[in-house]
């Protein structure tokens, strides 16, 4: 099985993903690109205060270290999947997502904030 290697920056932007031949090779890369990114945001903080919480999330199916910048409440996620997971697939999309898909037979069933400010709340599309 090969394994996918997901990193999606506090700012939108995400990086094409990275393909692996074991979760412990796309691991180790995941733990040491977020320790690069938690240092160079340190350093280009210079004299402001740049606080930044690593949590480390293993599953036996998929993997998550996230990134949260407490200056401005924003996080980095990289994400170790099973190749099989898609964009689609609900894994544990960030905060501020827009979307949430979830992936079953013939599809995917979206979830977004009402548009509708007359009727708040969400709408459901198949």
């Amino acid at each position: 099985m090969k394994w996918l290697l997901k990193i999606s920056y506090s700012w939108g932007d995400e990086e094409p993903y990275q393909e692996f031949n074991s979760f412990e090779e796309a691991w180790d890369t995941a733990k040491k690109d977020a320790c690069n990114e938690a240092e160079i945001a340190s350093i280009k903080a210079n004299d402001e205060k740049c606080e930044i919480g690593l949590t480390f999330e293993k599953e036996e199916d998929r993997g998550r270290i996230s990134l949260h910048y407490t200056y401005d409440n924003s996080y980095c996620y990289y994400d170790v999947l099973p190749q099989e997971v898609t964009d689609t697939d609900c894994i544990r999309r960030p905060e501020k997502a827009d979307t949430i898909k979830i992936s079953m037979d013939g599809g995917y069933l979206a979830i977004d904030k009402s548009q509708d400010s007359d009727y708040p709340g969400v709408d459901i599309e198949q």
